[in-house]
């Protein structure tokens, strides 16, 4: 079954990192396919006991970024046959495929172990902030976590790929030499660069590239949120290519890092009733803490609807 999967290249990075402007670039090239978000095309498969690959179809239909995919699950299909149809789907024939993934590289790598990656990295502190303005996060403290848990799972997979099979991109360098990345990007994939991938902002409400927006850490972080955020980012930021700041390292005692949970909780909450009222919120985080998720069914799609709505 494996030599029957479409040859798809991942594009694995944190939130916040840069991948929408990145996906829009490459989906401007005539010879290249690139969705949106893929991450729920690895969640929901996982092998059973037998090791055979299975889909729970169920939730995958219930989830946002499935919904918001121009993609169906194929009829009466499983494993890696309904893996192979919906990639199938995402792409024009003879184009490259991409999947944008924030997660899910040991899946991506099992069904796939000669896949290409591109590496997609930002600066954790401009993430961290970026995750405030987002609402996921109320402090950097905790803004930062995403990031980490994504550059984890990149760093114990690294060891599995080849030289060959990946390339590092920055989102500071795409941002000060687009059309060289994008070149470079181009040439990986085994196809030429094409104007038309600098001319991506036509057709979305994302700008053209904007220096501003890289190292806005230097300008709206204090040296305590520093502080924080390369504590706990650890080796992590020097292993990504960033240098530390500088700033006295800060690793917050108990009390403080309580602190931090409960201003951290108060802004989210905050956010999600702003956005999407009380009821929902509260009835979506009742089932999850009951684990029994066909109590939300109504109030996620109510969510996930305004959702849609307030990221166009």
């Amino acid at each position: 079954m494996r030599d029957s999967i479409p040859n798809f290249v991942i594009v694995f990075s944190a939130l916040r990192s840069g991948t929408t402007i990145l996906r829009l670039m490459l989906d401007a090239h005539s010879k290249i396919s690139c969705p949106d978000e893929a991450d729920y095309i690895f969640d929901y498969l996982s092998r059973t006991a037998q090791g055979d690959w299975h889909y729970d179809h169920v939730a995958m239909q219930r989830d946002r970024m499935y919904k918001m995919a121009d993609v169906t699950y194929p009829d009466g299909k499983d494993g890696l046959e309904a893996f192979s149809g919906m990639v199938e789907q995402m792409y024009q024939p003879g184009n490259v495929p991409i999947l944008m993934l924030h997660r899910g590289l040991h899946k991506a790598l099992a069904v796939h172990p000669g896949v290409k990656v591109i590496h997609m990295v930002r600066d954790p502190r401009d993430v961290a902030h970026s995750s405030i303005g987002m609402g996921w996060a109320g402090n950097v403290y905790f803004g930062v976590d995403h990031w980490i848990k994504t550059e984890d799972e990149w760093a114990k997979n690294e060891m599995l790929l080849t030289p060959g099979q990946v390339l590092t991109v920055s989102y500071e360098g795409l941002i000060a030499e687009p059309e060289a990345e994008l070149a470079r990007i181009a040439a990986f994939l085994g196809v030429g660069f094409e104007p038309t991938m600098m001319e991506y902002s036509k057709g979305s409400t994302y700008g053209k590239p904007d220096m501003s927006l890289v190292e806005q850490w230097r300008r709206k972080l204090t040296p305590r949120d520093l502080g924080l955020v390369e504590a706990k980012v650890g080796g992590l930021l020097q292993a990504c290519g960033y240098q530390p700041s500088g700033k006295p390292l800060i690793v917050p005692k108990p009390w403080a890092r309580f602190a931090l949970m409960l201003q951290n909780r108060k802004a989210i909450w905050s956010t999600k009733f702003a956005r999407f009222g009380i009821l929902d919120p509260v009835v979506v985080g009742v089932a999850k803490r009951l684990q029994l998720p066909a109590l939300a069914v109504r109030a996620r799609a109510r969510i996930d609807e305004k959702t849609f709505r307030y990221l166009k």
